[in-house]
């Protein structure tokens, strides 16, 4: 098999917080197919872990015959700052930014969920097929998959340019257990709060400050609260969504099949040299 070939749109660190005992020693997820109206229960260990959540080459480009594994490489350096924070909150702890770079990696964990979602990249690069006059002149001779690549890239480190510092508020559920979907951030929710499924307990809520300093505060929300994001996290997933059991997912089956449409428009790069930077809600 090539190298990085099964690519996960939404990585295990975050999906093995869902991960229960199924009998006869299976490990895995209860899970709602949105397009095929099916539950399922998948597998969470082994090369095809949580396979609902993975597509072929996602995120490598072929360029000059060689399959280019950049892309990925930059997810998996993320997804390591991820994980080591989501630990941290966890234990009721702020993540570790004595490093200069580990602050600006944290925010393009958190922003890159806006750009990385199977549902976006596949939209974007349907848009980009039916506009190919959108092209710019450098970008004549790239392929559309290039250039949707290069956009997560280009779009997430944009979004890091605006927001600068920024305010947490690491939200943790004592009972009620949050559900995640293939689209787990939801933008300006509330007063401009931006929020991030972290795990099955945790919640990001994200918004920019104008201090010189990033602020993090913890609190514990209500079940209410829960129910609420758990609504709006079903109605915007557009293939599936993972809960702590089936009966959960039958209570949010209705929102899930109800989804929202992901719109796509063209929004001139402000801050880069070059590439594309799209916009989807």
């Amino acid at each position: 098999m090539p190298e990085k070939q099964l690519n996960h749109f939404i990585p295990r660190l975050m999906l093995k917080h869902w991960a229960k005992d199924g009998g006869d020693k299976r490990l895995g997820v209860y899970v709602y197919e949105i397009v095929q109206s099916r539950f399922l229960f998948a597998e969470a260990r082994g090369k095809k872990a949580f396979s609902f959540a993975i597509v072929k080459n996602l995120y490598i480009p072929v360029i000059d015959d060689v399959r280019r594994t950049a892309l990925e490489d930059w997810f998996s350096g993320l997804e390591g700052t991820l994980a080591s924070a989501i630990h941290n909150f966890s234990e009721g702890k702020i993540p570790e930014l004595t490093d200069p770079k580990e602050y600006p990696k944290l925010l393009m964990a958190v922003f890159s969920f806006k750009y990385r979602t199977r549902a976006f990249v596949e939209h974007v690069r349907d848009y980009l097929t039916a506009n190919p006059d959108i092209k710019n002149s450098h970008d004549a001779d790239k392929t559309g998959q290039l250039i949707v690549l290069e956009n997560i890239i280009n779009a997430t480190r944009e979004d890091i340019a605006y927001h600068g510092n920024c305010d947490f508020q690491v939200c943790i559920s004592k009972n009620t257990s949050f559900i995640m979907g293939d689209r787990p951030f939801l933008e300006k929710v509330m007063d401009d709060w931006d929020l991030l499924i972290l795990s099955d307990k945790l919640l990001l809520m994200i918004r920019k400050n104008n201090l010189n300093i990033p602020r993090f505060k913890f609190q514990t929300i209500s079940d209410e609260l829960v129910h609420t994001t758990n609504q709006l996290i079903a109605e915007q997933a557009y293939y599936w969504i993972v809960a702590e059991s089936k009966e959960q997912l039958q209570k949010y089956r209705q929102n899930a099949d109800q989804k929202q449409q992901i719109k796509i428009s063209y929004v001139p790069p402000k801050h880069l040299s070059s590439g594309f930077y799209f916009n989807g809600q």
